[in-house]
């Protein structure tokens, strides 16, 4: 057959596709195996002297994909034979139209395991198994992971209505939220019934090529509209194709679709961050480059028992995730620093595919979005998504101000992990830059005004300052970078600014938290203690006349009750209070409440007459084992009921302590005159004081111990 006879035949050429012995099980056929690579390259110069393909033309372009036949050495451009490249890694032997006959036909690979990407692989049975393979989904299925509703790590709720700029400033965006009704969000989004592929066909255009990921390979092919929708009405299906970057926004698709309302707001693509004069002064060579960023409206089209091993979105940006048809099974995990770092280590490895991060990690948790549901997925979120039934669902990607901190982290952690720039978010510096011109001027107004900016967006603006100023001072970064510096930014000029106005701010911020601690700790007014005598009754059996004991002692009573409340008081009139009986101490005078309020001496008075607490029901009076109690007051000395000379002395004490009244009346006198007597400082007796081992210089007690020692008899003895 001459190269006119193939020309001629070519409209007749079917498509090649692998046979269904690829999902069937492994057979005895002898299969002639070799280099996967060695029929399917790009020609070399030395092939130049052999025949080029039945189009004649004599180059390729740049990646472009050529096969070769294994018999006649000739080399084809795929489509020019009808075979697309996503079939090239189940070729064994290719031999062309022009070499085919019944001994010469084109040999595909055999499947011989359902547990690894090399499904073709004859040594696999001692490997482990990798992501995204039939025996890996099935694994996947049987696993238990705890709930993401009922451990409260995705919030749902009924109405978007709530969700605005202001819910979002006050209530951090660091949870998933699920909403269940999507007429709520404010955004156009055709139903299950008004889109399907094939209209997704007719309105793109069935040429249009898109990028689709071989699952059980885990590789991306280029395939187009038409090809994708001829595999959907495809049963069975030989392979499972998953569709997630189609990027809608340059299409007619683009009119039936927009974003949510509250997406819209927080983007800083649409909400006024990203500046559009680049775009209309472009004419520089540099400008050119930069583009406006369109992730913001993605169409996903997966195959039932599709999965998406786990990653983070590029960037660090948040999505939006709204399902048209079937349903999705997201596994998560939060956005901590020992998770991102766990995430980094794993991506660093050589059989990453082979590992499941969810045993990794301490908490990952499950739950599902079905058809009609939309989910909002905060920054940093790690997560897996698999889908059990063929699913169309259109979402999008956004960066906002309140995650400045963590997608910076996660756009370094890219560039440690050498991420290629086609999974990057496009013009992501060229965003920051624009961030920082926005918000520098926002700080300028509100330090103008003394007003303050949420603390949250602070910590973030500085984080991003401290970001930009790295980049700066690093070595080369203008050369390497230029293509992402906007040309009307100076970005030294504008770092210095920034971080001037950060400071005025900080400085602002720290005086309303000082005013608002200082409001929040203001000390109450200080609680009315009541004082009473503790010695009013004490009778002193004496050739004198019998007089009330004048020693001035300190306790703090309890709040006087109030009239709903009543006081229980024994027959001894003893107070009554739950299961402890205090002694009826008696009202002070108003003489000597007069006293205490001008003489201006301020004491802290300990808790007294612990000592006097008896169970309720018992006596303090006819309590015999009182005298052989601990003593309280530490003397020197034990009291004797029957000892005259310690009755004696206390006698003396008594006379002592008239002495004393006297010299506090005087005292009185004097204050009552206008005469300052605040230099005199006088003996106060305290509970506090009393019992101390304190002797005057003649080597005697001091008043204190003797005031003890009046006390402690008041318990043992009868006057």
């Amino acid at each position: 057959m001459n190269v006119e006879e193939l020309i001629n035949g070519k409209k007749s050429l079917g498509v090649e596709s692998p046979p269904d012995s690829l999902l069937s099980p492994p057979t005895n056929q002898d299969i002639v195996h070799s280099d996967p690579t060695q029929n399917s390259q790009t020609p070399s110069d030395n092939a130049q002297e052999l025949d080029y393909c039945i189009c004649e033309r004599k180059s390729c372009e740049e990646g472009e994909i050529m096969i070769q036949c294994d018999f006649c050495e000739q080399w084809f451009h795929l489509p020019c034979v009808n075979l697309s490249p996503r079939l090239i890694a189940d070729i064994e032997t290719y031999v062309c139209s022009a070499c085919t006959n019944e001994q010469k036909k084109t040999i595909y690979k055999q499947r011989l395991n359902c547990h690894r990407h090399d499904y073709s692989d004859p040594n696999a049975a001692k490997k482990p198994v990798q992501a995204g393979t039939q025996i890996f989904v099935d694994h996947l299925l049987k696993k238990k992971f705890k709930d993401a509703f009922e451990n409260g790590i995705v919030k749902k709720i009924h109405s978007g209505d709530i969700l605005t700029r202001d819910y979002f400033e006050k209530n951090k965006f660091e949870t998933p939220i699920l909403i269940e009704d999507k007429t709520t969000l404010g955004f156009t989004m055709p139903s299950s019934d008004e889109i399907d592929l094939s209209k997704i066909e007719n309105i793109v255009g069935g040429d249009y090529s898109i990028d689709v990921i071989d699952v059980e390979r885990q590789e991306v092919y280029q395939m187009s509209i038409t090809e994708l929708n001829s595999y959907f009405k495809t049963e069975p299906r030989e392979k499972i194709y998953n569709l997630i970057s189609f990027e809608i926004s340059k299409t007619k698709l683009t009119e039936n679709i927009t974003a949510p309302k509250i997406v819209e707001e927080l983007s800083w693509v649409s909400n006024g961050v990203w500046s559009n004069d680049e775009q209309e002064n472009n004419s520089a060579s540099k400008q050119s480059h930069i583009i406006k960023p369109e992730v913001q409206k993605y169409c996903l089209i997966s195959a039932g028992r599709s999965y998406t091993d786990f990653h983070i979105d590029f960037g660090g940006s948040s999505v939006w995730y709204h399902v048209v048809k079937g349903d999705k099974i997201f596994y998560l995990i939060e956005a901590s620093d020992e998770n991102l770092k766990i995430y980094e280590e794993w991506n660093k490895l050589k059989n990453q595919s082979e590992i499941f991060l969810g045993d990794k990690i301490q908490d990952c948790y499950q739950f599902e979005l079905k058809a009609g549901n939309t989910i909002l997925l905060p920054s940093g979120w790690i997560h897996a998504v698999y889908t059990p039934s063929d699913s169309l669902v259109f979402g999008g990607n956004f960066l906002h101000s309140h995650s400045i901190s963590l997608q910076l982290k996660i756009y370094e952690m890219e560039t440690r992990l050498n991420t290629p720039e086609k999974y990057r978010f496009p013009a992501f510096e060229t965003l920051q830059w624009y961030a920082a011109k926005f918000f520098t001027q926002i700080l300028k107004e509100k330090n103008s005004k003394k007003e303050c900016v949420d603390f949250k967006l602070h910590k973030n603006l500085k984080y991003l300052n401290n970001m930009l100023r790295k980049w700066i001072t690093s070595k080369d970064y203008y050369e390497t970078h230029d293509y992402e510096i906007p040309k009307k930014i100076n970005c030294d000029k504008l770092v210095k600014i920034m971080n001037k106005e950060l400071n005025k701010s900080e400085l602002l911020l720290k005086s309303q938290v000082v005013h608002k601690k200082k409001m929040s700790t203001d000390k109450p007014q200080k609680e009315v203690l009541n004082y009473t005598n503790i010695t009013d009754g004490i009778k002193v059996d004496a050739d004198d006349s019998t007089e009330s004991a004048p020693i001035k002692l300190k306790i703090k009573l309890k709040p006087m009750e109030t009239s709903e409340q009543s006081v229980n008081q024994d027959e001894g009139g003893d107070i009554i209070d739950g299961d402890y009986v205090y002694p009826n101490l008696g009202e002070t005078s108003a003489e000597q409440a007069n006293f205490e309020q001008k003489s201006g001496r301020k004491r802290k008075i300990k808790p007294f007459a612990a000592h006097y607490l008896a169970p309720k029901g018992e006596s303090l009076a006819n309590q015999d084992d009182l005298d052989q109690d601990e003593d309280y007051f530490d003397d020197e000395e034990e009291a004797d009921d029957n000892d005259e000379d310690f009755k004696l002395k206390v006698k003396n004490n008594l006379k002592l302590s008239n002495k004393l009244k006297k010299k506090q009346l005087k005292k009185e006198k004097l204050a009552s005159e206008g005469k300052d007597q605040n230099d005199k400082k006088t003996t106060g007796l305290t509970p506090s004081a009393i019992g101390t081992k304190q002797k005057n210089k003649k080597g005697q007690a001091t008043t204190k111990q003797r005031l003890g020692k009046l006390l402690k008899l008041n318990r043992i003895i009868n006057i």
